[in-house]
């Protein structure tokens, strides 16, 4: 969160609560197409073994054919309406992708499909052997796994297929009176703690990648913005100098000819001593306005530089010309 003093008064409070929406927005966008573009592998894979299950258990004499149809049916739909809302997200604009309607509907399906799958390790087969019985618990397992990375980003999503599919064989052999179904109905218990669990961590990491990676972005975007505003008052300097030597070259090049008329006149030898120095004082001034004319040149990238020997000397006795008259004053 970031404050700005507007008229030595913080406006955080109104500002924040604009930064966070938009950071939500972004987040938000960023679950819905991860889950869609997941789901798609994900429901395929589990319409194929619904088929299979339903095909294999009916052979086995162990599903009656017409509840196996209707069932494997009802997966199949769900896999269909989940691939088309896919597809048609996928073609849809970013202003009708942001609509809430997108991950509803992907919530309502995920749920009718948990539904089904929690129906089949219950109805499929309710009185063949318990080897027959889980081998449509075995495959609901699976299912049910796989929704953790395909489902995971959208939280509602995950829970409404993930819940209802497991569930209900809880709920139905935790009382049975076979002690190896009452077993089942235990683990399965701790399956839906633990992978339920991995669920919602799997969520939280989503959101704190996403997030993190939303705030990297911003941090760039801020960085290039302060990298603009630095060059421009870069620019803006440069030009200042540039004005600014160029209408104090004018005054000082006065100077210097009031001071070469002076020297044409006939003057005592300390007055032409101390006007001298102020031509040769008016002089270097002119040469450091020429040097800010040419550093602001060179903030431009108009001037090449061009390193090469001087002769110093030059330089120290005008240094030592211009304050040697204060250095006498002061016995130095």
């Amino acid at each position: 969160m970031r404050e700005h003093r507007v008229t030595g008064r913080l406006t955080a409070t109104t500002i924040a609560p604009t930064v966070r929406e938009a950071d939500e927005a972004a987040l938000r966008r960023e679950q819905i197409d991860e889950v869609f573009r997941m789901v798609i592998p994900g429901v395929a894979g589990a319409g194929l073994a619904a088929l299979i299950l339903a095909v294999f258990l009916v052979a086995l004499g162990a599903s009656d054919p017409r509840t196996a149809s209707i069932w494997a049916a009802c997966v199949l739909t769900c896999a269909v309406a989940h691939t088309l809302l896919a597809l048609g997200y996928r073609r849809a604009d970013c202003v009708f992708r942001a609509a809430s309607t997108w991950p509803l509907a992907f919530t309502v399906v995920a749920g009718l499909e948990g539904i089904a799958w929690g129906f089949a390790p219950v109805g499929l087969t309710p009185d063949a052997p318990f080897d027959i019985r889980f081998l449509p618990l075995a495959v609901t397992l699976g299912v049910t796994a796989g929704a953790i990375p395909a489902f995971g980003p959208w939280l509602p999503a995950f829970l409404a297929l993930f819940l209802p599919a497991t569930l209900p064989y809880v709920a139905a052999n935790f009382f049975a009176p076979a002690l190896v179904e009452r077993a089942s109905a235990f683990l399965m218990l701790i399956y839906v703690v633990v992978m339920g669990g991995l669920g919602v961590r799997s969520h939280r990491a989503f959101i704190e990648i996403v997030g993190l990676r939303l705030r990297s972005e911003a941090l760039a975007e801020d960085l290039r913005r302060e990298r603009d505003t630095a060059d421009a008052a870069n620019r803006a300097k440069s030009s200042f100098l540039a004005a600014a030597s160029h209408d104090l070259r004018q005054p000082v090049h006065a100077l210097g000819l009031f001071a070469g008329a002076l020297l044409r006149l006939d003057l005592p030898g300390e007055a032409r001593l101390l006007v001298e120095r102020i031509e040769a004082s008016a002089a270097a001034m002119d040469g450091l306005f020429n040097a800010i004319l040419d550093i602001s040149r060179l903030d431009a990238g108009v001037v090449e530089v061009a390193p090469r020997a001087f002769r110093v000397g030059p330089y120290l006795a005008r240094i030592c010309r211009d304050l040697r008259p204060e250095a006498e004053a002061k016995g130095l």
